[in-house]
């Protein structure tokens, strides 16, 4: 019987360099969203408004564009700038993330 020798899995260098690869081809695993169904835009409004007057936490999915399945959820609480702009302000850190109102597929309020 004959034997074979890798001269590539005794090397250190090649067995970083193996691992490295495989590690760059590894999908990053995203987690999973409940995408919740598309409310009418008057009941997007009215939760709007809520949320604004009221203070209260949120969750906001929205939409990446029109053409995308893409769904993105944030949670936190709604602010809005003197020009209107609405800012999700996160619950858990300190970062804000400006929200367009037309990407906004569903709101639910959060405990």
């Amino acid at each position: 019987m004959q034997e074979y020798t890798y001269t590539n899995s005794t090397n250190p260098f090649f067995n970083n360099l193996k691992n490295f690869k495989r590690i760059l081809n590894i999908p990053a695993r995203k987690k999973r969203i409940h995408r919740y169904n598309q409310m009418p835009a008057f009941q997007i409004i009215d939760f709007l408004e809520l949320a604004l007057n009221g203070h209260a936490t949120v969750t906001v999915q929205t939409n990446d564009s029109f053409y995308s399945e893409e769904i993105h959820e944030q949670t936190g609480y709604l602010i809005q700038q003197p020009d209107g702009q609405l800012v999700l302000q996160s619950a858990f850190s300190r970062v804000a993330s400006p929200i367009m109102p037309e990407h906004i597929r569903h709101i639910r309020w959060t405990a």
